[in-house]
């Protein structure tokens, strides 16, 4: 009895559809339900994939009407890593390639939807020695629908599948079998040292995350599914396994999802991502070269946005406006190109802005830009393209003035002599604006250029003088201005009071990036405008007038002269002195930023 029941379970017991087989060391036995038995003379005990063997150990291959028959788990998910799925009477197989679905006692299958003949069917089976249950799978036609060459060494006892010039991946945890070049990647040039390389596959370049980011010096950080990569104020959200991304605040769809791929012949893996969607969302330049299958990010790339130019109006033909109360920056085109622009779109990949349009009226093309707030721009011209650069306006801009003609709307100022100062300071910024615009090394924000401007003067939208005031300095620190210049003119009872006199606030004095304080500048001014005015010297003095107290860089504003004056009006009146004070004011400016550079 004894003897009886250790060779029962030194025994392997195939149940079959039809059958039971007994698989000893030395052989297989089957016997059908009506008792019959077949006895089988070979086993397999070995597996080899692409050349490295692995021991079946307990649960051999056996070979049934001359077909090796593999267990399902240990041959096809733990060695060849498939990805597998089964119900009481079917399993699927699954690689990133190919879905293979089989039927117990049955010589269809279906792959990828079609159906194909087995040379045998699979069977059901029990190891006795592992009390273990498994599906039977026909080798030789698996390697056929997965793609590998397949051998059998009858004496050694070994099954191969083999697929050379490829690699063995796991992707996403299916099993992938990637025959091109693995990609190379490159960063300004250099290329990047990574124990696993980047991929081409589905059309997309996928590059580990990880590495990819430490070469960018980009922050990486992974939680849970999520992996975020932030570029100062870019950040692309992934959601590993998904399609569905965050770039710059902005739901994005990914052509295909980030995942996990490994190198199974290396051991290694890394989290993948789409290296063309990582440089367009955190503003660095890219480049996929399909000849040699390489990946180039460039860190100095500038210029996000691409708008083609018809060829008449290459070569600089087009004028640029920056309409920053509106938040947004136009190209203008000399001519009707709504049909060029149809089949030549505007690249806006870095989702630099929120939205680019075109539109055409009175014979012009506006290319406009449209932000949710300001924002700084620059520009450069090549091969036909305008590549547009954008940014907060420091980082683009490394000299920025915001320039404020004191008044306007609906508050007239003082008045004298037939002339008012809304008039007269605008008058003089305009005429400093002339000399700024031929200059275009410095970028000045003025807060209006004609009487009244939306949000800023009083009278539109509900300002009013004070509230007036607020807005002048919102726009100078939401620009974080270098510095900030008001122009005013002086009014008094005493009809003989003149001159040009020069406030800073004792509560807004500290130097800026460049060394220069709020009262440095107002001395500067000083020195320059009473010259160009040519009345009498009043001096430099502190006042906590709004402006010039609630804004965060040095500020400054010039009583140019008093309008109450007879003699002062005259030179207000005058057309050559009014260009007089505005270049002295320019002059100003220029001798600051040449004397306190920004360092930008």
């Amino acid at each position: 009895m004894k003897k009886w029941f250790m060779a029962l379970m030194i025994c392997l017991i195939f149940i079959g559809a039809n059958h039971i087989v007994y698989a000893e060391q030395t052989m297989v036995q089957s016997t059908d339900k009506n008792g019959q038995i077949t006895t089988y003379g070979e086993l397999v005990s070995t597996m080899k994939l692409n050349g490295k063997e692995q021991n079946l150990n307990n649960m051999p291959g056996v070979i049934v009407d001359g077909k090796v028959m593999l267990p399902r788990y240990l041959a096809f998910k733990k060695i060849m890593g498939m990805k597998i799925s089964h119900t009481s009477t079917t399993i699927t197989l699954k690689t990133k390639e190919h879905t293979a679905e089989f039927t117990m006692g049955s010589t269809k299958a279906l792959v990828d939807g079609e159906e194909v003949d087995l040379a045998i069917a699979p069977f059901s089976a029990k190891f006795v020695v592992t009390n273990e249950n498994t599906m039977m799978l026909p080798a030789e036609d698996i390697a056929k629908i997965f793609g590998y060459e397949y051998s059998y060494d009858a004496v050694n006892q070994v099954v191969s599948f083999e697929r050379e010039g490829g690699i063995e991946l796991s992707y996403g945890g299916l099993s992938y079998y990637y025959k091109d070049e693995p990609i190379d990647l490159y960063v300004d040039g250099k290329e990047v040292d990574t124990a696993i390389s980047g991929f081409f596959i589905d059309e997309c370049d996928f590059v580990p995350a990880w590495r990819i980011s430490k070469e960018l010096g980009v922050k990486y950080s992974k939680s849970g599914k999520k992996i975020t990569m932030t570029r100062g104020k870019y950040k692309v959200v992934f959601n590993i396994y998904k399609t569905n991304a965050t770039v710059n605040g902005k739901a994005y769809t990914l052509d295909v999802a980030p995942t996990y791929i490994k190198d199974k012949e290396n051991n290694v893996g890394a989290y993948m991502v789409p290296g063309k969607v990582v440089a367009e969302a955190l503003g660095f330049g890219y480049e996929w070269n399909e000849e040699d299958y390489s990946s180039s990010f460039k860190k100095s790339e500038e210029y996000q946005i691409a708008i083609p130019l018809p060829e008449d109006c290459q070569d600089e033909n087009y004028e640029t406006n920056d309409d920053y109360f509106n938040n947004r920056f136009e190209i203008i085109l000399d001519g009707n190109y709504s049909s060029f622009y149809k089949t030549n779109l505007v690249s806006n990949p870095y989702f630099a802005v929120d939205k680019v349009s075109v539109s055409t009226s009175n014979g012009k093309t506006k290319i406009i830009l449209q932000t949710s707030e300001i924002k700084g721009y620059r520009l450069k011209e090549e091969n036909g393209i305008l590549y547009v650069k954008v940014g907060t306006p420091k980082e683009i801009y490394d000299k920025i003035l915001v320039l404020d003609a004191g008044h306007g709307g609906t508050d007239p100022g003082a008045a004298g002599n037939g002339i008012y100062e809304n008039n007269c300071t605008l008058n003089i910024v305009n005429a400093a604006k002339d000399y700024f615009d031929e200059d275009g090394s410095i970028k000045v924000y003025y807060t209006r250029t004609t009487n009244t401007q939306t949000n800023i003067t009083s009278g539109s939208n509900g300002l009013n003088t004070s509230t007036s005031l607020r807005a002048r300095t919102d726009l100078a620190n939401k620009v974080d201005a270098d510095l900030f210049i008001s122009v005013h003119i002086n009014s008094a009872g005493n009809t003989t009071a003149r001159g040009t006199e020069v406030y800073y606030s004792a509560n807004n004095n500290k130097k800026n990036s460049g060394g220069l304080s709020a009262s440095k500048l107002a001395q500067m001014a000083y020195d320059s405008v009473v010259k160009a005015v040519g009345s009498s010297k009043r001096g430099v003095k502190t006042a906590n007038f709004y402006v010039i107290r609630y804004t965060n860089m040095p500020a400054i504003l010039i009583e140019t002269a008093f309008i109450s004056n007879k003699q002062d009006a005259e030179i207000l009146k005058s057309d050559k002195k009014i260009d007089q004070i505005g270049k002295s004011i320019y002059d100003t400016v220029v001798s600051a930023f040449d004397k306190y550079p920004t360092g930008r």
